[in-house]
């Protein structure tokens, strides 16, 4: 073992291994099926759907981690179930798992869109706790009002529709003079049509 790796902690860097192992085999199986493994991005989100800017105020909450499914800036990083992509800083990673063996990691911070989460701050620990099989996590939780319903099997792919739903609710406001049912299309541009 390294100098550099003797310092990570090994049980910490046998656990990241494995996570950047399992993350590889699923971002394969993703390419070969043709579907995608990625995280939302929360600008791409925030755009496509029209939201309001996020508000300052924050209530503390335990969440699932299986609902959180995208990232402000770290989207990239992670794969669908945050585990580490190869580029993930192995040290850092391992490190943020150490302090949470010793003591309990400050929240993270997220936006709540619908019934999924995005995180603005605390992607490593996500990823931590998802190696770790945890099934929640304590996060200070910013509210994001949407008309359009996102839900945890919501992919990049499936945002080209959302957009166009929400644009046509924009348009005809049906959400608001109806209530809450959906109208789900499921090609691009079909809202148009209707």
């Amino acid at each position: 073992m390294s100098s550099g790796q003797e310092g990570m902690g090994s049980g910490s860097l046998q656990i990241f291994n494995a996570a950047r192992r399992r993350a590889f085999v699923q971002d394969m199986l993703a390419e070969i099926s043709g579907r995608s493994d990625d995280l939302l991005s929360f600008h791409d989100v925030q755009e496509r759907l029209k939201l309001s800017e996020p508000a300052e105020d924050a209530h503390l909450a335990e969440i699932p981690l299986d609902q959180i499914v995208g990232s402000v800036g770290r989207y990239r990083d992670f794969n669908r179930a945050f585990l580490p992509r190869a580029h993930i800083d192995a040290q850092r990673w391992t490190r943020i798992a150490r302090l949470g063996n010793q003591a309990p990691l400050p929240p993270i911070r997220v936006f709540r869109i619908g019934q999924v989460y995005f995180v603005q701050d605390g992607n490593h620990r996500v990823s931590v706790a998802r190696a770790r099989k945890q099934k929640t996590i304590m996060a200070r939780v910013v509210d994001i009002p949407v008309r359009v319903p996102l839900g945890p099997d919501t992919s990049p792919d499936d945002l080209i529709l959302k957009s166009g739903y929400a644009e046509f609710l924009e348009k005809t406001s049906l959400d608001r003079v109806y209530g809450a049912d959906h109208i789900e299309m499921t090609r691009p541009g079909s809202y148009r049509s209707l």
